[in-house]
């Protein structure tokens, strides 16, 4: 629980950064993928959305637009969905913004 906290943070926090006067949404729902029940955890924000050659990088250590940033934030939330089998992908929508999700499988508890 508290890794995946701070992956949500790190989405919330870049999504607050990215349009800092602007509501940050949060959804939650199911989403199989390949089969596999999962929950969607999905993070939007109506900042500027990015190119396409940032796109290849949002996931890499170290890689910032921010002057003030580490480049750590989407990186490390990248690894804890996959310590948790699941994944993060980004995604700019139509009517602007981007929209950050994080996919995980639903496992049985004991």
């Amino acid at each position: 629980p508290v890794l995946l906290r701070q992956a949500l943070f790190n989405l919330i926090h870049n999504a607050v950064l990215a349009a800092p006067d602007a509501p940050v949404q949060v959804d939650l729902s199911h989403a199989p993928r390949d089969q596999v029940p999962g929950i969607d955890l999905c993070v939007t924000d109506s900042g500027p959305g990015f190119d396409s050659a940032t796109a290849g990088k949002l996931f890499k250590p170290f890689f910032t637009t921010r002057p003030t940033g580490t480049g750590l934030g989407l990186s490390v939330a990248q690894h804890i969905a996959m310590k948790h089998g699941g994944t993060v992908h980004a995604e700019n929508r139509p009517e602007g913004g981007a929209r950050f999700h994080i996919w995980l499988p639903l496992t049985a508890m004991p």
